[in-house]
């Protein structure tokens, strides 16, 4: 992918982003050559040259310097055919003509097509789709003084699209398009037209599961398959033989993960992969910036991972984990029975998850102020001997709160156990300086 005027950012970009754009005003637009009316046979000899639009000015991709000077109607690409005397002036035909886009429609053409089952058709019954061809077969919509495109996603490809023979069950598998049941045709494909499709009597349909109840954590370590709905069967795509036998709605796609039944298909980000898919010398915090696969850290594991593999992943408790998923045991309803460090932990209800360093230090100074008023509030109880009912209220918030500190304290995260040790050292400290002061002799005089 290279610039035809020497922007070096083109050659980071890959195939599906190498577009001929230009800025005009405020939106990024497809460099396309204002409407003209002049024709290279027109020309003399020495005005027939190979100019382009590029950028707003006229330019030639061979350097000629007469370009410059053309309007946006004379600047064409011709070259001169023929001997000098008595030859003329033609359009070039070397390079093809850019593909057609919204933007050359007008508004008498500007309509919502698709090509389905082979043929173009639009969503809203317009006649005018039917009369297109392929090429022109554009989802478009005017807008005010210009034809534009529908969706401004790189594709516009769905099951709908694809005729008898292109209805395939593909799907994006580390990296490649591949069919369950050995279809060949997957594999040419691009990551947006790898679907999971179906023909269903006279079109292509998404293969979407029913609805089911089940999730593959319900199942036990022996009945943890990879199992498929394909032509109204259950089956296995690795030749399991647990799966002939199950219904619809239990047919799931699943693999054992360290102690648990986990879904393969259960994806945080576009793609086939997750974090569990991944061991341990392939967990790793990847991250796309600029259209590649990279690590904040600086991990190399990271480099030439495609799109679908590229996520955010730490080791914890023997198993690939989401870099913001609670820690094995800090959080959920593993418990854990060793002191940890780390951001990530869940304190007393699954609502209150924290995982960002702000908020973490938040918890730790709330531990320490709870600790210490709990400590505070018993000795002012302990005291409060001519009022029964009050000090039956303060007893029962006082007690209710110190088992609380003690969860806090449990979930062997170190920082809030520190927090919470801190807080009642700190309570000794006030009770012990006012008994001092209170035992203190006074002299009278």
């Amino acid at each position: 992918c290279m610039s035809t005027t020497g922007a070096q950012e083109c050659m980071k970009k890959t195939a599906e982003n190498c577009l001929d754009c230009q800025w005009t005003g405020s939106m990024c637009m497809a460099n396309t050559p204002a409407p003209s009316t002049a024709t290279c046979m027109s020309f003399s000899q020495s005005d027939c040259l190979d100019c382009t639009m590029m950028n707003g000015m006229c330019m030639s991709m061979s350097g000629a310097q007469g370009c410059m000077s053309k309007t946006n109607a004379d600047c064409i690409k011709c070259k001169w055919m023929g001997s000098i005397m008595n030859g003329m002036c033609m359009p070039d035909m070397t390079t093809p003509a850019p593909p057609t886009t919204c933007m050359n429609f007008g508004e008498n053409e500007c309509f919502d097509c698709k090509m389905l089952n082979g043929k173009c058709m639009s969503t809203t019954g317009a006649q005018e789709c039917m009369k297109k061809t392929a090429e022109n077969c554009l989802d478009c919509q005017w807008t005010g003084s210009m034809c534009m495109a529908n969706t401004p996603a790189p594709s516009t490809a769905t099951c709908l699209s694809f005729s008898q023979n292109d209805c395939l069950d593909c799907m994006m598998m580390n990296g490649k398009c591949m069919s369950m049941t050995g279809a060949q045709g997957c594999a040419s494909r691009t990551t947006w037209t790898c679907l999971d499709c179906q023909w269903t009597g006279s079109m292509c349909m998404a293969s979407t599961p029913a609805p089911s109840t089940k999730t593959c954590m319900s199942f036990k370590q022996s009945e943890c398959l990879d199992c498929k709905m394909m032509n109204g069967k259950c089956m296995s795509t690795t030749g399991a033989q647990g799966c002939s036998g199950r219904s619809s709605d239990s047919c799931l796609s699943c693999q054992w993960m360290g102690s648990m039944c986990m879904s393969t298909s259960s994806t945080p980000v576009p793609g086939a992969n997750s974090c569990v898919s991944f061991n341990e010398s392939e967990c790793a915090d990847c991250m796309m910036m600029g259209g590649k696969c990279m690590s904040m850290s600086g991990d190399t594991r990271c480099d030439g991972r495609a799109a679908d593999e590229c996520v955010e992943c730490k080791w914890d408790g023997g198993m690939c984990m989401p870099t913001g998923a609670p820690p094995s045991g800090g959080g959920g309803s593993k418990m854990v029975m060793t002191f940890y460090q780390g951001v990530d932990v869940v304190i007393l209800f699954d609502t209150w998850a924290v995982s960002s360093p702000g908020v973490y230090v938040v918890a730790l100074l709330l531990t320490a102020i709870v600790s210490c008023g709990t400590s505070l509030l018993k000795e002012y109880t302990m005291k409060a001997a001519h009022h029964i009912a009050l000090r039956i209220a303060l007893m029962f918030v006082a007690t209710a709160l110190s088992y609380c500190v003690m969860l806090i304290a449990m979930t062997y995260n170190t920082g809030l156990f520190f927090s919470v040790i801190t807080g009642l050292t700190a309570a000794w400290t006030v009770i012990e300086y006012k008994r001092l002061e209170d035992e203190r002799p006074t002299f009278t005089s």
